[in-house]
């Protein structure tokens, strides 16, 4: 299981869970620097195969948290946070497939 949490006053639009878009970014590091998340998961050695498969919790094309891996800095909590949306995220385990077959 998996839960984050973030600065529930920064989420101006609507947000969705979606997987990867042409144009989605985080915002890294202290200085709130924009990083595309193509880059984002080249830089993590995300195998090209598996990218597609990476659960995104997005406003628009900016990506809150790219679920099992890093929230955008533009989301985080901090000492001037006022409310707190708390997210969690659960494996559903393997999907077993039957063989017609059988």
């Amino acid at each position: 299981m998996y839960t984050k949490w973030f600065d529930y006053d920064t989420i101006k639009d609507t947000i969705s869970l979606r997987s990867r878009r042409t144009g989605d970014y985080l915002t890294i590091g202290s200085e709130r620097m924009h990083q595309s998340l193509k880059k984002y998961l080249i830089n993590e050695k995300i195998p090209a195969d598996e990218r597609d498969k990476v659960l995104l919790l997005a406003e628009g094309s900016h990506i809150l948290w790219a679920v099992r891996h890093r929230i955008s800095e533009s989301y985080k909590v901090t000492k001037n946070t006022r409310r707190v949306l708390k997210v969690t995220a659960e494996p559903l385990g393997e999907i077993e497939s039957t063989n017609a077959e059988g």
